[in-house]
């Protein structure tokens, strides 16, 4: 199973701090405040079950499934594209189904469900969408995956 990226990872470095600041320090304005920080982050767990074709090795998919899964809910390099999730794109259970389409050996998706992780640990189930916020970015909590 693969793992989520630990939280320390996702910190900005007072190192990167300072050499963006001095990057972009000498294009603002002398009235502009530069404020650079860590994006808000949005923790998504899913809990998917697939129903494998007979022939599979079904220990296969439910790794490669797992595996896709991390790599999609990825704020460095998981996204629609794989260059990294997008500032405030919101996540839909479709991109969830594009990210596990044409996975050899699948026969279909039983049921798939997508969770929020709150700061608390708690996972709130969502229903349709799930909203980024606009200077934030997603990033994967655990995932579940059973294959029948």
């Amino acid at each position: 199973m693969e793992a989520a990226i630990p939280r320390e990872q996702l910190v900005i470095s007072d190192e990167l701090r300072r050499s963006v600041a001095a990057a972009l320090d000498q294009y603002r304005l002398l009235t502009v405040r530069l404020n650079i920080q860590e994006p808000e982050y949005t923790l998504a767990g899913v809990e998917i079950t697939i129903s494998a074709a007979a022939e599979a090795d079904r220990d296969r998919v439910r790794k490669e499934a797992d595996k896709r899964l991390y790599r999609f809910l990825n704020p460095i390099e998981g996204g629609p594209d794989g260059g990294g999730w997008p500032f405030g794109r919101d996540l839909f259970p479709s991109d969830i189904y594009a990210c596990l389409a044409g996975l050899s050996g699948v026969e279909f998706i039983e049921e798939m469900k997508l969770f929020q992780v709150l700061a608390d640990g708690k996972r709130k189930e969502v229903t349709g969408r799930l909203p980024i916020l606009e200077h934030g970015l997603i990033a994967s909590s655990q995932h579940k995956v059973i294959v029948n």
